[in-house]
């Protein structure tokens, strides 16, 4: 998914951390880390190495897990209650799975 004129997209995800692979301006990708425990994020470009800021890298994939949370909670709204149990009560789909699908047109 585009952000800004960037591409975005998740790489991994665990119980600990989301991993991004967030487009560079100059060309490349970098590697940014949402950490699901303490809600702070990192980044593997240099202004963030420098600056120990939050980088515009790591705003960009803020702003698509806000996209895609905002979906799923759309897809929340629309199912049934047998459906939602089917998707999410004993699934055997990962995360990246329920996402992935989530993003389907």
């Amino acid at each position: 998914m585009r952000i800004g004129d960037n591409m975005v997209k998740i790489k991994n995800i665990s119980k600990k951390y989301i991993l991004f692979e967030v487009e560079s301006s100059r060309g490349g990708t970098h590697d940014v880390i949402f950490n699901r425990g303490t809600h702070e994020w990192s980044c593997t470009c240099e202004d963030y190495f420098y600056r120990k800021r939050v980088c515009k890298h790591c705003y960009q994939a803020k702003s698509y897990l806000m996209k895609l949370l905002f979906k799923l909670t759309e897809i929340n709204v629309e199912m049934n209650n047998d459906k939602l149990d089917k998707v999410y009560s004993g699934t055997t789909l990962t995360p990246q799975e329920i996402l992935y699908i989530s993003m389907e047109e």
